[in-house]
């Protein structure tokens, strides 16, 4: 070695150094300079041999100088020591260096003889291993699923953070663990055999989906579905991965998606999906209950298929141009069922947009409002025939009023012996024309419902029986009558008299609409299960158009031609079945004739211990009678102040109740008959003046006498006697007779 004395030892030593292919370098611990470099050294780090023996170990070494100092001298005090450093070459690039150093002694100075081995490549797959190995554990612990590792035999020996906190315990009670018992006790059994099968598989990597329920310790469900494949580790060792994803939230949105389908499917409104073409993707049931139309017949296909060409056309392209904008139509269109129907619709469409907003399908909501625009015509129909029906009785009790004024002067002439017989002649042409004129109010009052009824319990088929045999008379010989009798009771509660005109005008309207001849069928039958009484009459005629159908009840309405009818018989049946509870309805069209049907309440039979009639026979006095006369229009009044002044009668006139009654405080024994009509001004109606005097007279003897009732008396007092003006002064006389006798006074 350079300026040293060559032994035989240092010979061989110099020997080894110099020729040896491995790097080798003597370092003075005391300073870092480098004594020594053989060959192989001076060509690894690429320095003239000049320059490297001039340099300093930490030249080379890019670790700090205190390090390096440090290392030196822990080398320099023991037999041997190990290092790795990385060393800078000339080029720049730095190695990493495994270095071996022990002492020396040349020349009574202490060395170190260093061998430097390159390990840069072992190191840099050491360090790519063990980044792999931080990335792979990093990869596996935030991984956002539960990830389980297990061996062969069923044991967990890994897990990540994510499947502690799926199963709720940690990693150290987790470890060992049996793999069968994070899941219910009723999935074990089957979870144990898929590992135990996948365990002993020779397939190594294939991917197996399962669902399962774990259970965790606070005894918490949730529901899993797991990836599982088998591995093999680069030791060789085989394990199990199972990779557990928490499906809550999916099998929550699976099952509120399915109620919501359910909701949709079994919706009693129609619903149909199309897309933006107008192709039908989807129908619930209750389209085809709507329409007809199976669910295979409509996808694919237009909704045009259900236009019936009686809705405008502008109609549909305000619709198309509406939804293409993305805003919800909605009104009401007429369609054709399957069946060929027609119905119409109300129809409501929203545009559905996707996850971008772009509108994607249409959704058309349809509702069959036939029924509904039948009900609202019926409702309209109904609220024109009951103005109609106000405006006729209110008109009635006035013409009634003049009426009576006519009836009861006709009668106060009539009844003149110094009358000449020519004027006999004509005052009896007008009380003829008076009593024709109050028949029309009668019937006016009837479509008015405003007469008062006099009812009791009926068989309704027997009434039939017994009009039939007035009926056969009003048919001409081309026309049959027939009558099909009840199978069951069809007791009902009725006015006779206004049964017995009900069947007469129906009867008679039905053979006005057959002049060619045809049959008449009337027909009665318990119906609703026996919860109402059902008449129908039904004819073979020409049948009734549809604009005539929507006034056929209205007064005065006729389609007969010459003059023929008052235009008053269907009115009057309308307001009689009205005012009995009942409803009346009509099936009819052009060619096919009519059936009017009739629906009564059904009354309870009629008790067999009925009580005896009285019959009230006349008991005259030689004294008069006193009346209180109580009547608010002045004509009236004063024609039956006349009238009862022929009949004997002293009266007391009194223009309303508040009236009457005044007159009756200020000599309450004066009045033997109280004579009132019912609607009064103020707030007393006539019946009720007359209740207020019989709770002071019992014995009172009262005559309700009036056009109409109004609704402002209910049920009369049996003991209460209607004369229905216009009334003829026979029948006023008749029941003035049967009043008890004057009572005497003190």
């Amino acid at each position: 070695m350079p300026g040293e004395a060559k032994s035989e030892g240092a010979g061989l030593l110099e020997a080894l150094f110099h020729s040896h292919a491995g790097l080798k370098l003597l370092i003075d611990p005391a300073d870092g300079r480098i004594v020594d470099a053989n060959p192989a050294a001076v060509a690894f780090y690429g320095y003239a041999r000049e320059a490297l023996l001039a340099m300093r170990i930490s030249q080379i070494n890019v670790a700090p100088a205190e390090q390096i100092a440090a290392s030196l001298a822990r080398a320099a005090s023991r037999a041997a020591d190990s290092f790795e450093f990385r060393h800078r070459l000339a080029d720049g690039r730095v190695r990493d260096m495994a270095i071996s150093s022990s002492p020396v002694t040349m020349a009574g100075r202490t060395l170190l003889f260093s061998i430097l081995h390159d390990v840069t490549d072992r190191v840099e797959a050491e360090r790519a291993l063990r980044s792999a190995q931080v990335y792979q554990r990093a990869l596996f612990d935030g991984i956002l699923d539960g990830v389980v590792v297990a061996s062969l035999d069923g044991r967990i020996i890994d897990v990540n953070p994510r499947a502690e906190a799926l199963f709720g315990r940690d990693r150290l009670s987790l470890l060992g663990m049996s793999h069968a018992e994070l899941f219910r006790e009723e999935d074990r059994p089957r979870a144990r055999q898929r590992f135990e099968a996948r365990a002993t598989s020779t397939a190594v990597g294939a991917l197996t989906l399962v669902e399962y329920t774990v259970e965790r310790p606070d005894h918490t469900q949730v529901p899993v579905e797991i990836a599982g494949s088998r591995l093999t580790l680069g030791d060789g060792t085989q394990v199990l991965l199972g990779v557990f994803r928490d499906v809550s939230a999916r099998k929550a949105s699976e099952q509120e998606v399915r109620r919501l389908s359910q909701i949709i499917e079994q919706s009693p409104t129609a619903i149909m999906v199309t897309d933006l073409s107008g192709a039908t993707t989807w129908v619930n049931g209750a389209f085809t209950a709507l329409t007809g139309y199976a669910r295979d017949e409509v996808l694919g296909k237009n909704p045009r298929l259900l236009k019936s060409g009686e809705t405008a056309g502008d109609v549909f392209a305000h619709l198309w141009a509406t939804i293409a904008a993305g805003r919800v139509w909605q009104g009401e269109v007429v369609n054709r069922k399957k069946s060929g129907e027609l119905y119409r619709e109300a129809l409501v469409i929203s545009p559905l947009r996707d996850a971008a907003g772009q509108l994607s399908h249409y959704v058309a909501e349809k509702e069959d409002v036939t029924e509904r625009h039948r009900l609202e015509d019926e409702l309209r129909r109904a609220q024109r025939l009951e103005a109609i029906g106000q405006l006729a009785g209110g008109v009635a009790h006035d013409f009634n009023n003049l009426l009576a004024v006519q009836q009861m002067n006709v009668s106060l002439l009539l009844r003149r012996e110094d009358l000449p017989e020519a004027a006999r002649e004509l005052v009896h042409e007008l009380e003829q024309s008076a009593q024709v004129a109050a028949d029309v109010t009668r019937q006016l009052l009837a479509f008015g419902r405003r007469q008062r009824l006099e009812k009791q319990v009926v068989s309704l088929d027997g009434l039939v029986g017994e009009v039939m045999k007035l009926l056969h008379r009003v048919m001409p010989e081309n026309i049959s009558l027939l009558h099909l009798p009840a199978a069951d009771p069809t007791w009902v509660s009725v006015d006779v008299g206004a049964a017995e005109q009900t069947v007469m005008n129906l009867v008679v309207n039905a053979r006005d609409a057959m002049p060619s001849g045809g049959t008449c069928t009337i027909a009665v039958q318990a119906t609703d299960n026996g919860r109402s009484i059902t008449l129908s009459v039904t004819d073979t005629g020409h049948g009734i158009p549809p604009e005539v159908l929507a006034h056929i009840f209205e007064p005065f309405f006729t389609t007969r031609q010459g003059g023929r009818g008052t235009g008053l018989g269907l009115a009057t049946v309308y307001g009689l079945v009205v005012q009995h509870g009942g409803l009346i309805e009509v099936d009819s069209a052009p060619g096919r004739g009519a059936t009017f049907r009739i629906k009564l309440p059904a009354a309870p039979p009629p008790s067999e211990d009925r009580p005896a009639v009285v019959v009230l026979s006349p008991q005259l006095d030689s004294e008069r009678r006193r009346v209180l006369l109580v009547e608010d229009s002045e004509d009236v009044r004063r024609s039956l102040r006349r009238v009862l002044e022929g009949l004997g009668c002293e009266v007391q006139e009194a223009c309303s109740a508040a009236d009457a009654l005044a007159q009756w405080k200020a000599a309450p024994d004066w009045v033997d008959v109280l004579l009132t009509d019912v609607v009064m001004p103020g707030a007393l109606s006539g019946v009720q003046l007359a209740r207020q005097l019989k709770v002071v007279r019992p014995e009172l003897f009262v005559i309700i006498a009036s056009g109409y009732t109004g609704g402002q008396s209910g049920a009369l007092e049996p003991d209460f006697h209607f004369l229905a003006k216009p009334f003829r002064v026979e029948e006023l006389s008749e029941l003035l007779a049967s009043a008890p006798p004057r009572r005497r006074r003190p």
